[in-house]
């Protein structure tokens, strides 16, 4: 999975407009974000990509692109 393809996904997961995220957008204030979605997005991440990841972490992120980085060995140039 790219960069790209990823934000795609999250953005299916927040039901956001295509193209709505980019790695600075900030987490808060997203709609949909809370701990739910923290839950989610890391079920997500390990069926899509097989990694479990710290639900701290998560909740420590301030924007996407601090998601992106939780993943990004993982994902393709």
């Amino acid at each position: 999975m790219t960069k790209n393809e990823f934000l795609r996904e999250l953005e299916i997961l927040l039901k956001a407009e295509p193209g709505f995220l980019n790695e600075n957008t900030p987490i808060e204030g997203l709609k949909g974000w809370d701990s739910l979605m923290n839950m989610e997005f890391r079920m997500f991440v390990e069926e899509e990509l097989g990694r479990d990841v710290d639900g701290l972490k998560v909740e420590r992120a301030q924007s996407v692109g601090e998601l992106i980085a939780l993943v990004n060995d993982l994902l393709e140039d």
